[in-house]
């Protein structure tokens, strides 16, 4: 368990990152991930955004939608 919620942070937005990426067939490193709380993530990359769950080591995708200029 983290103590420090940046420490967490740090070693589990690469891991949502590597998820989005796999999830939208897009390069890992156009993939953006913010942290929101209580293990909740947002990413973003390919003209896609992803809010994602992690917990005990898995990231799970909860919704999904387009976004950016061409998004309807």
């Amino acid at each position: 368990m983290c103590l420090a919620l940046t420490a967490c942070a740090g070693r589990v937005i690469p891991r949502v990152q590597a998820a989005h990426a796999r999830e939208f067939r897009c390069d890992r490193r156009y993939v953006r991930v913010d942290p929101l709380d209580r293990g909740r993530y947002r990413a973003r990359g390919c003209g896609l955004e992803g809010e994602w769950r992690c917990a005990d080591g898995e990231c799970v995708l909860e919704d999904a939608r387009a976004y950016g200029m061409g998004a309807p």
